[in-house]
């Protein structure tokens, strides 16, 4: 039985169903690889421009994202049906927050944290 919150659910695990393709494409091909996370961590690096600066907001603000983000992914593999499936990156668009959480957001530290 479908749920109002599946399509929310998968849009927000998958980034917005950007990774669909990717997994697609790489199971055709019989690769193991797909790229997915990449994904995620760039929509990592897309959303810390909405974190806060003031060191105590922003921790609140990690500890509500990843609250969320654990949620959304056991949804998430619930609807999918299967544990931890590829189209489920929100894992890494929230361990990119983590990482530069208490950072400077220059481009030194936002480079070096995708990188890591």
């Amino acid at each position: 039985m479908n749920s109002v919150w599946d399509f929310p659910v998968q849009a927000l695990a998958s980034c917005f169903f950007l990774t669909y393709p990717l997994v697609d494409w790489s199971k055709k091909r019989g690769r193991r690889l797909t790229g997915a996370g990449f994904i995620g961590t760039l929509a990592g690096v897309w959303s810390v421009r909405w974190m806060p600066v003031e060191p105590r907001a922003c921790v609140f603000f990690v500890i509500g994202a990843l609250f969320v983000s654990v949620a959304v992914s056991d949804k998430a593999e619930e609807i999918l049906a299967h544990k931890d499936d590829q189209r489920i990156v929100i894992d890494e668009w929230i361990g990119y927050l983590v990482s530069v959480a208490l950072l400077p957001k220059t481009p030194v530290f936002l480079i070096t944290a995708f990188g890591s």
